[in-house]
């Protein structure tokens, strides 16, 4: 049976902004929906999968969770398919219908397109694909150093440029290092996950008409800003700075064309190149109104569709 807060707000995810855990088992998923209600099961909601590591706090700004939740154990693999089963249970007991449209970063890519998968184009209308390869792209394991004691954040200009206030950073920050355990458990599962989500839809149009954005963040300038700050202030061993700088020769072309890859799920897609300070991995810290710009494309697709089965459908959708 749902938690108490879960038959509380059943009706309730779909209409206010709210958050809170939401039982589906042996354990909760915290939950946050925000935004204008539903007004039509016809409406598509969007689900945002985050990165690896990323909570609500990456995309929402401030949200807290009042109470505790065992975590799943050690023994059971956060696959993707075991997270998109989970995802599909926390929307079922939450009472978010479909249509849905869904946004995935990074890692969330990954989850995103084995959701897809799971329940076919007949209950996710559309995708939005924030730099996310089909392959992870392999980092030296020395890059770090090149930081030294200066945080990751700070030499790729997150912290100077991002738009959530003091206090929602600061949640940010606390999710994640909360997050740390899922995180290991996770990362044990990332390539094997990755392997099959690829062979799964390879050479299938998933999606068929429905819309698919694929924004490419470009990568390769956080790590460019990494490996010149280790050169300026001497960080790392020079083996390790050469390291970083031969990754960097092709590593734009190589996630380029790994992101194009994922267009073929549909008939209806697009590749956005980031611009400027949106040239970032994390984009959704500096310049989420861009992630919100494809996502209005994707609903706006969904739209012009029912318009024109309005006459058959008989549904109201806005």
């Amino acid at each position: 049976m749902p938690s108490t807060a879960s038959q509380m707000h059943r009706a309730a995810w779909s209409q206010d902004s709210l958050s809170g855990l939401v039982l589906i088992g042996k354990y909760s998923l915290f939950l946050r929906a925000a935004g204008p209600p539903r007004t039509s099961p016809a409406q598509p909601a969007v689900i945002i999968e985050a990165g690896l590591g990323g909570t609500s706090s990456d995309w929402i700004g401030k949200s807290k969770a009042e109470g505790k939740s065992p975590l799943p154990s050690a023994a059971e693999l956060l696959t993707a398919t075991k997270r998109c089963e989970d995802l599909t249970k926390l929307l079922e007991v939450a009472g978010v219908s479909p249509p849905w449209v869904l946004v995935g970063h990074s890692y969330g890519g990954v989850l995103v397109r084995e959701f897809l998968a799971m329940h076919g184009s007949e209950k996710v209308a559309g995708l939005v694909i924030v730099d996310s390869a089909i392959v992870r792209t392999k980092l030296p394991d020395s890059w770090p150093t090149l930081l030294a004691d200066v945080s990751y954040m700070d030499v790729v200009g997150l912290q100077k440029n991002r738009v959530l206030s003091d206090e929602e950073w600061a949640d940010l920050k606390k999710d994640e290092s909360s997050n740390e355990l899922i995180v290991e458990l996770e990362e044990s599962c990332v390539k094997e996950s990755t392997d099959k989500v690829n062979k799964k839809v390879a050479g299938k149009q998933l999606l068929r008409d429905g819309r698919l954005s694929v924004r490419f963040a470009i990568e390769s300038i956080d790590f460019k800003k990494v490996y010149d700050w280790g050169v300026e202030h001497g960080n790392g061993t020079p083996e390790a700075r050469e390291a970083l700088r031969k990754r960097l020769e092709d590593m734009a072309q190589v996630d380029d064309e790994r992101q194009r890859a994922h267009l073929s799920l549909s008939s209806q897609s697009r590749f956005i190149y980031a611009e400027e300070d949106a040239r970032t991995h994390n984009v959704q810290l500096v310049h989420p109104h861009l992630i919100a710009d494809e996502v209005r494309w994707v609903l706006e697709g969904k739209r012009r569709q029912w318009q024109e089965n309005e006459q058959n459908e008989g549904t109201n959708f806005i």
